[in-house]
Parts: C-alpha cells; sequence; structure tokens
C-alpha cells in the first residue's frame, strides 16, 4: 500500500514503482511487474535495480536470452563507473553466469566466471559454479589450479556462508579425484556447518 500512496503522489517515483514491482513479482503477479518495469526504464533505461530486477522475471517466465541482454546493459553501465559500483558488478555478473549455466552454455558461464574472480578472488558462489563445471584431473592444470586456490581459499577466515560453498565445492573436486576420503570430509564439513546454521535461526 505504501508503494502504491506514494505513486500517488509521485506517479514518477521510479524507486517506489521498482518496489511496487517487485512485490507484484515476489506474489507470482508477473504480468504487472513487467508492466511496471517496462514503463520504469521508459523514464530511466539506466535504472540499474530495475535492469537487474526485469532480468530476473524474464528468468522466471524461462525468457533466459531477453533477461541476459537485460544484465548486459547493466553490466555496460556499470563499467563506466566500475569504483562506484563494484559491489553491485560482481552481483550482475554472477547472476548472469548463472544464467548462462541455466540454458546450458557452459562456456559462457566460465568465462563471466573469470571476470568475476579476476576482481574478487574470495567470491566462494563463483568458485562452486565453477567447481560443477570442472572435470578435475591431476594431469590437468587447469583444473588442478583451480583446487589449489579453494584449498587455500578454505584455510582462510570466512563466513560461515562462504565456509559452505568452498566446502561443497571442494567435496565435488575430490570426488572427481577419487579421493573419496577428502571428498567426504569436505562434504560433511559444509553440512555441519549449513545445519548448525538451520539450527541456530530456529532456536534464536
Amino acid at each position: 500500500k505504501c508503494f502504491h500512496d506514494a505513486l500517488a503522489k509521485e506517479p514518477k517515483n521510479i524507486a517506489a514503482m521498482n518496489n511496487l514491482a517487485n512485490s507484484y513479482k515476489a506474489i507470482g503477479k508477473l504480468e504487472f511487474a513487467e508492466k511496471l518495469y517496462k514503463q520504469l526504464l521508459v523514464l530511466n533505461p539506466n535504472y540499474l535495480n530495475a535492469l537487474n530486477n526485469f532480468a530476473n522475471l524474464k528468468f522466471l517466465i524461462n525468457k533466459y536470452s531477453e533477461g541476459i541482454e537485460f544484465l548486459k546493459k547493466a553490466i555496460l553501465i556499470i563499467e563506466k563507473n566500475p569504483e562506484k559500483n563494484s559491489k553491485q558488478l560482481t552481483q550482475i555478473l554472477f547472476t548472469l553466469a548463472s544464467a548462462y549455466q541455466s540454458i546450458g552454455d557452459i562456456e559462457e558461464t566460465k568465462k563471466v566466471i573469470n571476470k568475476i574472480l579476476l576482481t574478487d578472488s574470495n567470491h566462494t558462489s563463483s568458485h562452486k559454479l565453477m567447481s560443477e563445471m570442472t572435470s578435475y584431473r591431476l594431469d590437468d592444470k587447469v583444473s588442478m589450479d583451480h583446487l589449489n586456490k579453494m584449498v587455500s581459499l578454505n584455510a582462510g577466515e570466512l563466513t560461515n556462508e562462504k565456509k559452505v560453498d568452498i566446502s561443497f565445492a571442494l567435496g565435488k573436486a575430490y570426488e572427481d579425484l577419487e579421493d573419496y576420503n577428502k571428498s567426504f570430509d569436505y562434504l560433511r564439513q559444509g553440512n555441519q556447518i549449513k545445519n548448525n546454521a538451520s539450527s541456530f535461526d530456529i532456536n534464536s
């Protein structure tokens, strides 16, 4: 209701319009959300939040090519001012990588992930996504280099969420290498952290 009230007072309030569109999207009223995103982007074609949110709506209705184009436009806008929007760039790039994975474009997925890791080598979600698409072999330098980076990352200070990501990624990597003891240990580590966090949420 507050977003409707804000738009009644200021029909061109793009923040209120974006929030209302997000609310419609969250409750499944996708046609209403799409109409608002379109209106918003007419008012401000470079509004990053709307481009990102509209892309996610397109993915919900399996229009991946359209969603990907919205993300590419957002990335071009951010790259003109990377220092101001570096965190948002990483988030949008990861959404793009996930979209490429969803449509089976492994080459583009890896390309985007590598772009993320160039500027944020500790982005564990990207390492986990990369591990899902990599076949780790002792005679493959690229895969082993990635494994070693993840081992080093796991040894450092990480939030629980990041520790879970990297644990599952390492579990998968060592399973590929048929080192099932290490694979089991990392998977157990990830599940223990995840379960402990869930128990804490329930009891808090």
